[in-house]
Protein backbone atom coordinates (compact mmCIF):
# COMPACT_ATOMS: atom_id res chain seq x y z
CA UNK A 1 0.00 0.00 0.00
CA UNK A 2 0.82 3.46 -0.29
CA UNK A 3 2.34 5.39 2.42
CA UNK A 4 -1.02 7.70 2.63
CA UNK A 5 -2.94 4.69 3.16
CA UNK A 6 -1.32 4.11 6.39
CA UNK A 7 -2.67 6.09 9.69
CA UNK A 8 -2.30 6.07 13.14
CA UNK A 9 -5.48 3.79 14.40
CA UNK A 10 -7.60 6.12 15.89
CA UNK A 11 -9.64 3.52 17.51
CA UNK A 12 -7.29 1.96 19.66
CA UNK A 13 -6.44 5.10 21.69
CA UNK A 14 -4.71 4.16 24.82
CA UNK A 15 -3.22 0.81 24.24
CA UNK A 16 0.04 2.21 22.68
CA UNK A 17 0.41 0.74 19.63
CA UNK A 18 2.70 2.51 17.05
CA UNK A 19 1.48 4.09 13.79
CA UNK A 20 1.43 0.79 11.38
CA UNK A 21 2.21 -1.58 14.16
CA UNK A 22 0.91 -4.78 15.54
CA UNK A 23 -1.48 -5.76 18.19
CA UNK A 24 -0.61 -9.15 19.80
CA UNK A 25 -3.28 -12.01 20.70
CA UNK A 26 -5.05 -10.58 23.33
CA UNK A 27 -5.26 -7.30 21.71
CA UNK A 28 -6.22 -8.92 18.98
CA UNK A 29 -8.95 -10.98 20.68
CA UNK A 30 -10.11 -7.35 22.67
CA UNK A 31 -10.58 -5.66 18.69
CA UNK A 32 -12.55 -8.78 17.83
CA UNK A 33 -14.79 -9.34 20.60
CA UNK A 34 -15.63 -5.90 20.32
CA UNK A 35 -16.29 -5.81 16.32
CA UNK A 36 -18.06 -8.57 16.85
CA UNK A 37 -20.18 -7.44 19.61
CA UNK A 38 -20.89 -4.19 17.57
CA UNK A 39 -22.16 -6.59 14.95
CA UNK A 40 -23.93 -8.75 16.74
CA UNK A 41 -26.05 -5.13 18.26
CA UNK A 42 -26.21 -3.81 14.92
CA UNK A 43 -27.84 -6.87 13.40
CA UNK A 44 -30.44 -6.69 16.64
CA UNK A 45 -31.23 -3.64 15.68
CA UNK A 46 -31.81 -4.21 12.31
CA UNK A 47 -34.18 -6.69 13.18
CA UNK A 48 -36.30 -4.47 15.64
CA UNK A 49 -37.01 -2.12 12.77
CA UNK A 50 -37.64 -4.92 10.11
CA UNK A 51 -40.53 -6.54 13.08
CA UNK A 52 -41.80 -2.53 13.64
CA UNK A 53 -42.51 -2.33 10.08
CA UNK A 54 -43.79 -5.69 9.72
CA UNK A 55 -45.75 -5.03 12.29
CA UNK A 56 -47.04 -1.67 11.48
CA UNK A 57 -47.40 -3.34 8.06
CA UNK A 58 -45.08 -1.58 5.43
CA UNK A 59 -42.85 -4.59 5.07
CA UNK A 60 -44.15 -5.23 1.31
CA UNK A 61 -43.84 -1.59 0.61
CA UNK A 62 -40.33 0.10 1.97
CA UNK A 63 -36.97 -0.29 0.88
CA UNK A 64 -34.31 -0.50 3.28
CA UNK A 65 -30.63 -0.13 2.37
CA UNK A 66 -27.73 -1.19 4.88
CA UNK A 67 -24.06 -0.16 4.18
CA UNK A 68 -21.03 0.39 6.01
CA UNK A 69 -17.67 2.37 5.32
CA UNK A 70 -15.52 -0.62 4.85
CA UNK A 71 -15.33 -4.60 4.00
CA UNK A 72 -14.42 -7.07 5.88
CA UNK A 73 -12.72 -9.85 3.93
CA UNK A 74 -12.61 -13.06 5.47
CA UNK A 75 -10.82 -16.37 3.90
CA UNK A 76 -12.52 -19.86 3.96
Amino acid sequence: MPPVAWHYPADVHGLNIAANGTANMTRSRIFRRGYYAAVSYTDFNIGRMLASLKGLGFEDNTVVIVFGDHVSLTRA
